[in-house]
């Protein structure tokens, strides 16, 4: 349970009928929100929950009990995301949220929040927000120490009176897909382990010949298949066919753009290896065990959360042992000391460890296509 207890402004009574969140990051950052909405759902169940976000990280919310209503917004270059702006606001017009909670910092996503109807309209905290926070949004949550990214989340449910004991995500696979994921993994015919080849920052990825000799020893001394996952960037492709090269045995290549077969791809692993990516957080937040390789971010800011195991390939540690604050400092060295040994280490923990994964909710299997309701438009 968290110890972190901001001060509240509450939320008038009777509970509100519809909340929105606002959140256009990428994956990680709607994966670290959807805590958020589960908290808020647990709590009133009976709300409209409305969730406004890009379409692509989008896609994970298909399916999700604690999210009603899908509202597309697509963050464009220049002065294009003024037209997305008044759009938004034409969409809405005729409605008005109890509670409108905005847990980013952009000026993109403040303007998105301010055209939700609402007289509750929350942002970030001011030792935390920018000047434009306090005059698009009517509250903020108040400053409390730099913690996880999905702790300070949750601290927006905290502002409004809702208590939160552990983070929960409420991601779902649809029916279909998991007809899917059991036929792909049955002719798989071996356990399988999930490695992420990049992250769309070099910061933060591993190069080729130090991802082999670790699927090489999932391979031989494990006797795992091995899964190469990620997006369809070209440094992906590259270190994936760098890894290819290298291998002894044969890795499955699954690099590719549908999300959502990433989604059941993460869940059906055994385990997941990866950067401090999308796709890592969302392997950890499915329930499936996975290793960070953490260099270049703080581990203790950014690192994975979820109900399996999660452990972390530390080479942001300047040196073993080192005791480390929660910051934003980035560390451009860090990735190079991050050594297949440190990998195969942790890798090892998880792999000896007999603890069962925690249990999948039950899919609803007349739900084909998904109880959430998305509203999209056509591109422009």
């Amino acid at each position: 349970m968290s110890d972190r207890a901001p001060p509240r402004f509450g939320i008038e009574r009777p509970p509100p009928s519809s909340i929105c969140i606002v959140r256009l990051g990428a994956i990680g950052d709607l994966i670290q929100t959807l805590p958020l909405a589960s908290a808020l759902k647990a709590r009133w169940p009976d709300a409209h929950l409305t969730w406004v976000a890009p379409p692509l990280p989008a896609e994970l919310l298909r399916g999700s009990p604690s999210v009603d209503e899908i509202l597309h917004f697509r963050p464009r270059r220049g002065l294009s995301w003024l037209q997305e702006i008044r759009e938004l606001k034409q969409r809405l017009r005729a409605r008005n949220f109890g509670v409108v909670l905005v847990p980013e910092l952009g000026l993109t996503a403040g303007l998105a929040g301010r055209m939700v109807p609402s007289s509750v309209r929350v942002g970030p905290a001011r030792t935390r927000g920018r000047w434009f926070h306090g005059l698009l949004l009517s509250h903020r949550v108040s400053p409390a120490p730099l913690a996880h990214r999905t702790e300070e989340v949750l601290d927006f449910a905290r502002a409004i009176g809702v208590e939160v004991q552990e983070p929960e995500w409420s991601l779902r696979l649809l029916a279909r897909e998991r007809e899917q994921q059991v036929r792909f993994f049955r002719e798989l015919g071996e356990p399988a382990c999930g490695v992420i080849m990049g992250t769309g920052d070099g910061r933060k990825d591993w190069p080729p010949d130090r991802w082999s000799p670790v699927i090489n020893a999932l391979e031989e001394r494990w006797g795992m298949r091995v899964i190469l996952l990620g997006g369809p960037g070209d440094q992906e492709r590259l270190t994936a066919d760098g890894v290819i090269s290298r291998s002894r045995g044969e890795p499955v290549d699954e690099l590719g753009p549908d999300l959502r077969r990433l989604m059941w791809l993460v869940d059906g692993c055994r385990l997941v290896l990866g950067p401090d990516t999308g796709l890592l957080h969302l392997a950890a937040a499915m329930g499936t065990p996975v290793v960070g390789l953490f260099g270049y971010t703080n581990p203790r800011r950014f690192g994975p959360r979820g109900k399996a195991a999660c452990r972390v390939a530390d080479g942001y540690s300047h040196q073993p042992g080192e005791e480390l604050r929660v910051t934003e400092e980035m560390r451009k060295d860090g990735m190079t000391r991050v050594t297949p040994r440190m990998v195969l280490d942790e890798v090892e923990e998880i792999l000896d460890d007999d603890t069962p994964r925690p249990t999948r909710p039950e899919e609803d299997p007349d739900a084909p296509g998904g109880a959430t309701r998305v509203e999209s438009r056509p591109d422009s």
